[in-house]
């Protein structure tokens, strides 16, 4: 498109500013689903369109800080990874207009009480409102393998394809034949502990990328090797 300029300077951004610790000790907690499918997803898209190294160097180093998530008796990610230490205070955006321009301040609310929600560094939860925090969206365990595949295909690195492909090995192997034999479809909590499944049964929210995915991920493993994700989404 004849952007290059912009995209040396998104390149230079990228390889000397991004950076998925926190900044000034504040804190930065990251979606495992969102930072998978979009950052992770964005840089290796990034790499294949340019060929530029440095996309993929960053691109391990979000992984690597993703991966504690998995730490789980299936290996499904909790969807929360934490990146910082205990927070000593909150803060509150105050917007004040200075003629046509606004200024952002931050005010200063006094210590929290410490919780044992609270993440620290490298440690991973699941919010309790997912099955009681011990399940895992059908979309959050189904829509990181493709990023994943393509990271290893990218680095050499087989590990980030298996730790992708052994959850949907777990979802596949607890359910052969989805919740019936009738529509194939799986409820959208599903246990981290032996992947039973609960709650509704829908294609929205929650479950949609998951069965998305199935048919993306057939494909890119050039249709015969991934044989267990067509027969997933056709059943």
């Amino acid at each position: 498109m004849g952007f290059r300029k912009e995209f040396d300077r998104a390149k230079e951004w990228i390889s000397t500013s991004l950076s998925f610790k926190p900044a000034n000790g504040r804190q930065c907690g990251l979606s495992v689903f969102e930072s998978t499918i979009r950052v992770l997803g964005g840089l290796l898209a990034a790499h294949d369109l340019s060929g530029e190294t440095a996309f993929i160097g960053k691109a391990e180093e979000l992984a690597r800080t993703l991966e504690p998530a998995y730490d789980t008796p299936l290996f499904f990610p909790r969807s929360e990874i934490g990146a910082w230490g205990k927070r000593d205070g909150r803060r509150k955006r105050e917007r004040r207009k200075e003629g046509n321009k606004r200024k952002l301040t931050f005010l200063d609310l006094g210590p929290l009480s410490t919780k044992k929600t609270e993440l620290q560094s490298g440690t991973a939860r699941t919010p309790q409102w997912i099955g009681g925090g011990q399940s895992a969206l059908l979309a959050e365990v189904g829509t990181v393998q493709m990023e994943l595949i393509a990271l290893s295909v990218a680095t050499g690195n087989a590990t980030w394809a298996q730790l992708g492909e052994r959850v949907i090995e777990a979802v596949d192997l607890a359910h052969p034949a989805g919740r019936d034999e009738e529509n194939g479809l799986l409820p959208i909590y599903v246990s981290l502990n032996d992947a039973s499944a609960s709650g509704p049964v829908t294609i929205g929210a929650m479950a949609d990328s998951y069965y998305e995915y199935l048919l993306k991920v057939w494909v890119q493993k050039g249709k015969v090797k991934g044989e267990r994700y067509r027969r997933m989404w056709e059943r």
